[in-house]
Formats: C-alpha cells, structure tokens, sequence
C-alpha cells in the first residue's frame, strides 16, 4: 500500500511542476498563490502525503514542500539573496482512471496563510 501512495505522490508532484493543463482553473490559481511567495518559487514534491477517501476519486492531504528564493541566482551565490525552503498543507481532490492513473486534479487547496504571519 505504501508504493502506491509513493507512487501517487511522484505522479501528483509531476503533474504540479510539468502539466498545468491536467489542473482544473481552481487547482491552478491554487499553485499560483505558491508561485507568487518569492521571485523563484520551487516546488520540491509532496510530504506526508495521506489519502483520505479513495474511489473513482482520490482526496488527500499532505505538505507542498517548497524552496523560496529571493533575488538572482548571481544574488544567491554573491550573498545579496535568499534560499529558503518552506512547506505548506494542502488538500486535494484527484480524478482517477481504473487503473488509479491520475486524469485530471479537480481540487487543491495550499494554505499560505503562515507566509504573512
């Protein structure tokens, strides 16, 4: 059981990085409000990841594990930016075939709320 959920894992933060087009608009302006934390927003995969109800769709929760950087890349390496790395809980909500492939993330939640604390 847990292979399949690192499975799902692997596919579900592969979709968030490559193919925005398997997102519903919701679960993309979702993302955005991530990308819109630094100047380089990158996301590093999905920790923790717990499905909560599993059919024809797939809920879940887990943390959206981020790095932040602030500044240049030549900014980093001369000291004048910032790397930070971060999580964030998330929800979701996936659409699956028979097979449990992933069609389409119809739902995702990503709470910010502690990046303006």
């Amino acid at each position: 059981m847990r292979e399949k959920y690192e499975d799902l894992n692997h596919k579900l933060t592969n979709i968030l990085i490559h193919e925005p087009a398997r997102m519903s608009g919701e679960a993309r302006n979702a993302l955005e409000s991530v990308e819109h934390l630094s100047q380089h927003t990158t996301i590093d995969g999905i920790a923790d990841l717990e499905v909560t109800k599993e059919s024809t769709f797939i809920e879940g929760k887990g943390y959206l594990e981020i790095e932040r950087q602030h500044g240049s890349s030549s900014d980093v390496y001369g000291d004048k930016g910032l790397v930070a790395p971060d999580a964030y809980p998330i929800k979701f909500k996936l659409l699956v075939d028979s097979n449990n492939e992933i069609e389409q993330v119809l739902e995702l939640e990503i709470d910010t709320n502690k990046f303006y604390e």
